[in-house]
């Protein structure tokens, strides 16, 4: 386990990862504005179970892989007969 604090740890991979999965959700989404809500509430699904992001060996690939299902989601809520 980090010996970091959880929530400086993701702050630390927010600002790490952000302009990548900024632009995987906007390859994705084709909206600057629909990616960037995205990629909040991913943020926001991690920091409510921060003890999950300690748990990951591969940080990038877990956040692109979390990225996508949050894409997936957002659009089966505004579509659920997608």
């Amino acid at each position: 386990m980090r010996r970091e604090k959880p929530f400086d740890y993701i702050e630390k991979v927010y600002h790490e990862n952000y302009s990548i999965l900024r632009n995987f959700l906007i390859g994705l989404t084709k909206n600057e504005n629909v990616a960037e809500d995205i990629l909040q509430d991913l943020f926001t699904r991690i920091l409510f179970n921060p003890e999950n992001i300690f748990k990951v060996t591969y940080t990038r690939s877990w956040l692109l892989t979390c990225a996508k299902n949050a894409f997936l989601d957002y659009y089966k809520k505004r579509n659920p007969f997608y």
